[in-house]
């Protein structure tokens, strides 16, 4: 559940965890990539990976919200050749 301005509870993370292996083996059996970052606030967590061109995002978002159907799963893909998501948060 939404816990605005806050981190996710125990509970909560536990199960988002769950979700974040889904996620990350259902994008990984149909793209070369990896898995850069994760983002978690106490409304949402977010999920970054770098992967090659030509995949079907589609087809991977329906694979995880048909494996997840208890949270509102989004998907978005964007270019990102210069790892600009990646470099606002790495140290």
């Amino acid at each position: 559940s939404p816990n605005p301005g806050s981190l996710p509870s125990a509970e909560e993370n536990e199960a988002l965890a769950a979700v974040e292996d889904i996620v990350i083996e259902e994008v990984l059996s149909r793209a070369v990539g990896f898995h850069a970052l994760a983002l978690t606030n106490g409304e949402m967590k977010e999920f970054v990976f770098y992967i090659s061109e030509g995949v079907d995002i589609r087809q991977i978002h329906m694979a995880v919200r048909s494996r997840v159907p208890t949270y509102d799963i989004q998907c978005m893909a964007v270019r990102d050749r210069d790892w600009q998501s990646y470099k606002e948060f790495a140290p």
